[in-house]
């Protein structure tokens, strides 16, 4: 996962490849100040089942459904404000995160 650093505010395209068998979960957390409430957007989703965003916790999974199989979703983050937030990737139904990223808008 190339995907790290500071983004510009628009669109983002997430493709993933995964192992055949290994479900993948990629887990967005807001990080940024409250007050200065960031956000994303999906849409576009191919092969992921998302869950609604989790305000008391600041998270959102996105769930790849069949491994092996192409899977995309586009990712708009955009907002008046700076914002920022952590994917982390968990393979099968481990609670080990195996990458982590930190990104800023």
């Amino acid at each position: 996962m190339n995907l790290s650093g500071a983004l510009a505010p628009g669109s983002y395209s997430l493709a993933v490849s995964t192992p055949e068998k290994e479900p993948v979960r990629f887990r967005i957390t807001w990080t940024g100040d409250a007050s200065e409430a960031g956000i994303w957007y999906y849409s576009d989703y191919v092969n992921i089942s998302p869950t609604k965003f989790d305000a008391a916790s600041g998270t959102q999974d996105f769930t790849v459904i069949e491994p092996g199989s192409p899977s995309d979703w586009y990712l708009l983050f955009m907002s008046n404000n700076p914002g920022s937030a952590g994917i982390d990737v968990y393979e099968g139904d481990a609670a080990v995160i195996i990458v982590s990223r930190e990104i800023s808008w």
